[in-house]
């Protein structure tokens, strides 16, 4: 009889061990299988996500592409505007140095003449005593006073050969 519940100790317990050991692989199946199922699941969702965030990150690439279009074609715009500018400032600057040029050319004439005659610009070419009253012919130049015009032959101002003369009065 001892025999029998010896056996019936080692069949329980050997039942209990079973059950045990069935319960730990069961516990190690079942976790497999939830990790598995997660994997799938990450998977899954990347595989969906993943062209989504892509196509939206596309999209805001593309959003910034059109915007940097305009910003560029807005500066081109201003560049084009700034150079016609700049051209036009340069070509005012040219006119205005050629005019200052003649104003300096003018001056410097005008202070010639007033050292050879004075302040005096009514004064005669050749003698610089008398008044000027004759406009020599073909040059135009009021230049000579009355009693010179006979003497010269040539305009003092130019050399232009003289071929008459018109009394002027001032």
């Amino acid at each position: 009889m001892i025999l029998p519940l010896l056996r019936s100790k080692a069949i329980a317990v050997n039942n209990c061990e079973r059950e045990g050991l069935v319960h730990r692989y069961t516990e190690q199946i079942n976790e497999g299988v939830s990790e598995i199922h997660r994997r799938n699941w990450e998977a899954m969702t990347l595989a969906f996500v993943a062209p989504l965030r892509e196509e939206a990150q596309t999209e805001r690439l593309w959003i910034e592409n059109v915007a940097l279009l305009e910003k560029l074609r807005a500066l081109t715009l201003q560049k084009h505007r700034l150079f016609a500018a700049a051209r036009r400032c340069e070509a005012l600057s040219v006119t205005l140095r050629t005019s200052f040029e003649a104003v300096v050319r003018q001056n410097d004439a005008a202070a010639r003449e007033r050292e050879v005659f004075g302040d005096s610009r009514y004064r005669c070419w050749v003698c610089v005593e008398r008044e000027v009253s004759e406009m020599v012919i073909p040059c135009h130049h009021l230049c000579l006073c009355v009693v010179c015009e006979v003497v010269a032959g040539e305009c003092p101002c130019c050399c232009e050969p003289k071929s008459g003369a018109i009394q002027v009065f001032l």
